[in-house]
């Protein structure tokens, strides 16, 4: 469902605005944070909508990779360790060679 300003809130039907989060270094250190949210007046809830998620790149975008590799592994039949172990003994051959 998405969300506007001005929209009757779900729980009591006042209309909602949006506010800005506050800046804080602690959201630097997490993979997602948001900007902005809808709150209720009446009934003080707060509404998170994509349209206000910051989606950092890093260290999280690179476990997500790796969750996707083991899952195109998965499908074609090989596990991960399993080609680790592969890739080590064919290095170690290429090697001694």
């Amino acid at each position: 469902m998405t969300l506007k300003t001005g929209q009757p809130c779900r729980k009591c039907g006042t209309p909602l605005i949006i506010k800005n989060t506050k800046n804080k270094p602690s959201q630097l250190e997490k993979a997602y944070y948001y900007t902005a949210y809808y709150y209720c007046t009446g009934c003080k809830r707060m509404f998170l909508s994509d349209e206000f998620k910051v989606t950092k790149r890093g260290e999280h975008d690179i476990l997500q990779q790796v969750r996707e590799l083991d899952k195109l592994d998965q499908q074609i039949g090989i596990k991960s360790k399993e080609l680790f172990e592969l890739l080590g003994k064919r290095n170690k051959l290429i090697s001694s060679l």
